[in-house]
């Protein structure tokens, strides 16, 4: 099992004439921690898939990122280089499942992972209660998001074709046309 060998590298690494070994041991493992399985679409349809990592370098506005066991969105972003010290970039991140905001400062340089999000095209249908419903027109199946949770909503239209982001199958967001 890798993960006993990642336990073994790491109960290891502190003695000197093996670092070297060591050191190839974990990039071994990180390189096999780096294939997850993720399911898409139905669950008997399972395939490996490389995880993508990302650096503070690629930030930009609307980059979505795995952090914390949750998907976040970068909603702002600053570099900052101080005359004394070492960069580092601030952002603003709202977390797509929840909708609560953080404001995390990130090393330069530091690496995430990139959020593993399925694009589906839908049309929006109609509203129902608090919910936008989106009909997938290939499969007419519907999705039901509150409103609240997406970016304005107000500027939704009937029979709009829109694209829905699913992250591990759940919805997560909606992008509109470029333009209108």
């Amino acid at each position: 099992d890798w993960r006993a060998r990642c336990e073994h590298c790491l109960a290891r690494r502190t003695t000197s004439t093996r670092r070297s070994n060591t050191f190839a041991m974990l990039a071994l493992c990180a390189l096999a921690e780096a294939y997850v399985l993720t399911a898409r679409g139905h669950a008997s349809q399972s395939r490996l898939h490389p995880v993508r990592m990302g650096t503070t370098a690629d930030f930009k506005t609307g980059l979505t990122i795995e952090f914390d066991n949750s998907v976040w969105k970068v909603q702002e972003f600053l570099h900052v280089k101080p005359g004394k010290g070492s960069a580092f970039v601030r952002s603003k991140l709202k977390n797509l499942e929840t909708g609560n905001t953080l404001e995390k400062t990130w090393k330069a340089g530091e690496s995430f992972a990139d959020a593993q999000v399925d694009k589906e095209e839908m049309q929006y249908s109609y509203m129902d209660g608090e919910d936008m419903v989106f009909m997938n027109m290939e499969t007419y199946e519907e999705e039901r998001i509150p409103k609240g949770d997406i970016d304005k909503a107000e500027f939704i239209k009937e029979e709009m074709q829109l694209t829905v982001l699913k992250w591990q199958g759940k919805p997560i967001d909606v992008q509109g046309p470029k333009s209108m």
